[in-house]
């Protein structure tokens, strides 16, 4: 019986390099590792076009394949490094770095993906198969802050061709090694004065750049572009309930300011700050769940303000020179 050689998931890797030019192969080596956790996955999608011919037989006698849409999801443990370069290129927006060891990092949410793309293969090493995704543009980024766990956050990524081989890009890389946050190293600030909120019990949103998928000419079985759209910044918050502050502008639709950071004990840290929020959508009325204490669920929307000239703010403080 010859040797077992299927792959297997802890022999995976997912590495990434920016692009110079959209869509085309960056030159080199100086790729990066990625952490990712179970259900990392790119793949492309092939439209398939049935013949309607009218054939004696009744049977179909031509299919076709049409455009390749690729494209998926990137789950991981979210860290202070490793994801900042994946949040700029959602954002849009360029980085605004200051410091030294450590470097201080700010993005705002701008209006147009950068020049080049990401470039992003998926391997697996142990029988050498390794496809690569080019002109990978980051539609959305997620951000789950449980009660008591890791926090996560999920990429979903849109590529413009996937090209297959049997060697890597590069052979030679290292995987972050900064640990992820956990939930007690989230604090949330609220209001014109950014004032704590120790009450909340879970926070999560969304950015959403809604870029046109199927964005095809007739020639090409790929992409043409991947423009984004309207920008939507959405999200949750969870509270124990023991003040009507938000309820109020829940009812009254007052506008308000939010800020996440995330605090590692070595003093890096990630924020986001939304410098104006409405508070829209679900219901705001308390509700009796069971006999324990009362939790309120308070989704927001983030909008454009003038004073910032965004919708997003992101802020990095870890080791990397540049994002």
């Amino acid at each position: 019986m010859p040797n077992p050689t299927e792959a297997i998931g802890s022999q995976s890797r997912i590495i990434w390099k920016e692009e110079s030019e959209w869509g085309v192969d960056p030159a080199g080596a100086d790729w990066k590792g990625l952490r990712f956790r179970p259900g990392a996955g790119l793949a492309t999608e092939i439209a398939e076009h049935v013949d309607e011919s009218i054939d004696p037989s009744r049977a179909v006698q031509f299919v076709r394949g049409g455009k390749k849409h690729p494209g998926g999801e990137i789950p991981v443990s979210f860290a202070p490094e490793g994801y900042c370069t994946f949040i700029r290129h959602c954002l849009a927006g360029e980085s605004d770095t200051s410091g030294s060891a450590p470097y201080t990092h700010v993005v705002k949410g701008a209006t147009a993906f950068p020049t080049g793309g990401l470039a992003i293969e998926v391997g697996f090493t142990e029988n050498d198969h390794y496809f690569l995704f080019l002109g990978c543009r980051v539609n959305t980024f997620a951000l789950d802050i449980p009660v008591d766990d890791i926090i996560t956050a999920t990429f979903g990524i849109l590529a413009r061709e996937e090209v297959y081989g049997t060697s890597s890009k590069d052979s030679a890389v290292d995987l972050p090694t900064v640990q992820p946050y956990v939930s007690h190293e989230m604090t949330l600030y609220e209001a014109a004065g950014l004032e704590e909120i120790a009450e909340v019990v879970a926070a999560a949103f969304t950015v959403n750049n809604n870029a046109d998928e199927a964005c095809d000419t007739a020639p090409s079985r790929f992409r043409y572009d991947i423009p984004p759209l309207t920008r939507e910044v959405t999200g949750t918050l969870t509270l124990l309930f023991n003040s009507v502050d938000l309820y109020n502008k829940f009812m009254l639709e007052t506008e308000s300011v939010l800020r996440i950071k995330l605090l590692a004990a070595n003093g890096y840290y990630s924020q986001f700050g939304f410098p104006k929020v409405k508070y829209v959508g679900g219901s705001p009325t308390p509700a009796v769940a069971s006999a324990g204490p009362i939790q309120v669920e308070y989704p927001f929307r983030a909008i454009y303000d003038d004073d910032t000239d965004t919708d997003i703010i992101y802020t990095a403080r870890n080791g990397w020179s540049s994002i």
